[in-house]
């Protein structure tokens, strides 16, 4: 048995919730590795990187807090940039040791994966899926029948979990030593904006502090269904999206503390469409892995026809917040300002790119996965598409009044005051 065990990093940069510690008990010495792959920040040919710098500096929150609760524990956290199929087996022949990691099932994700396990063949290798709730295998959905609209995922979902207990694995209280020393991952120096409604710093730390501050410390979440459309300030809804999107929490972890807060407290409406709201999160999730490339199929998992149409003046003055809807505007402006929006502007500004100017959705997705702190491939694809008529939308597709929406969100102009 090898003595020596690597946990390749990805999107669960946490230590609670971790199935490869479970795996450490008979292993002398263990060390965890982040790979900054040099393609998640490449040049598209839409005229801006995959990666933006917020981006960046948010996943560098992440890491830095990661490798101070690694080091607390007695072990550490490397950072390369590379290739992960390159750099993870020479890491494995070095030191003579097992390899695990959470595996991911959008098209450029799996393929590195796939990359590695080529690589790592015959080696010590274990690979978890623990970023759902419930794993496909176990739900039993096949690929033939994953159910086109999100109420027939939602009724079997919430049937096969019924009165079930939700847990988590708990951090452990030591780790095996690390037979390398990494680099301290020096600040981001992420500036962030007074008005931004998610001025949260990155990290699993941070991210409990929010989880705690959302269910114990305001008790927020029992008002969650009527302040979940709101636009300003950190309280309107939980801001768990960008610490569930880079794995900071997990969602069995999210789901456990609303189920102990239900128990402790209240049961009610609000509490519900939390759980209602995660459950989308899973969907798009289950999308991912039942569809893989279809994910990213311009037709959709509909086969349907729609724009492809570019238009760079266009595509610049809605990245820039420059159309003719100050609405938009504003949710834009917010986004390239802070890398976050709300779920409802993000609905308005998706609707209004693909049905107002109709232009290429999948041109706007991309902006998104550059901006968006809280971007999760599945979650963005699935809503993109889902707007544009091409998958999980029955109905096919879901144009916005955009005025409607401006009066009914933003009837005082507060939003467009604050980013205007």
């Amino acid at each position: 048995m090898k003595q020596t065990h690597i946990h390749w990093f990805r999107n669960d940069l946490r230590v609670i919730d971790q199935p490869f510690t479970q795996e450490l008990s008979s292993k002398s010495a263990f060390f965890g590795i982040y790979i900054i792959d040099p393609r998640t920040y490449k040049w598209l040919n839409y005229g801006f990187r995959k990666t933006g710098l917020k981006r960046f500096q948010f996943l560098r929150e992440n890491l830095i807090d990661l490798q101070r609760s690694l080091r607390s524990l007695g072990s550490e956290l490397i950072v390369r940039v590379g290739h992960p199929e390159k750099l993870l087996p020479e890491l494995v022949k070095q030191h003579k040791a097992s390899l695990s990691f959470m595996m991911e099932f959008a098209t450029e994700e799996r393929e590195i994966q796939n990359a590695v396990i080529k690589e790592l063949k015959g080696e010590d290798l274990k690979y978890y899926s623990g970023n759902f709730l419930i794993e496909p295998e176990e739900l039993g959905i096949e690929t033939t029948k994953f159910p086109q609209g999100f109420s027939g995922f939602r009724k079997k979902f919430e049937y096969f979990t019924k009165n079930r207990e939700w847990t988590y694995i708990d951090a452990p209280c030591s780790l095996p030593p690390s037979p390398v020393k990494g680099k301290t991952i020096k600040a981001s120096h992420r500036k962030i904006d007074k008005r931004s409604a998610f001025p949260l710093n990155g990290g699993e730390t941070s991210a409990k502090k929010q989880v705690k501050h959302y269910f114990e410390e305001t008790q927020l979440v029992k008002n969650y269904k009527t302040t979940r459309n709101g636009n300003i300030g950190l309280d309107y809804s939980s801001k768990f999206s960008p610490f569930l999107a880079l794995g900071a929490i997990s969602p069995r972890y999210v789901i456990s503390k609303l189920n102990q807060f239900e128990t402790d407290y209240v049961s009610n409406q609000s509490t519900y469409w939390l759980w209602f709201e995660l459950l989308w999160r899973e969907y798009f999730r289950h999308a991912g892995y039942h569809y893989k490339d279809r994910l990213f199929f311009h037709s959709g998992i509909f086969q349907k026809s729609v724009s492809k149409r570019r238009n760079r003046v266009l595509e610049k003055a809605w990245m820039n917040g420059q159309t003719d809807e100050e609405f938009v505007n504003a949710g834009l402006i917010e986004l390239q300002t802070t890398g976050y929006s709300s779920n409802r502007l993000r609905q308005n500004i998706a609707s209004y790119f693909m049905h107002n100017l109709g232009l290429d959705w999948r041109i706007g997705a991309a902006w998104f996965e550059n901006q968006l702190l809280d971007y999760d491939v599945y979650s963005n694809q699935g809503n993109w598409m889902y707007i544009a008529g091409v998958a999980f939308d029955p109905k096919g597709g879901r144009p916005f009044d955009i005025r409607f929406q401006q009066e009914r969100y933003d009837s005082n102009g507060a939003f467009r005051k604050l980013w205007l």
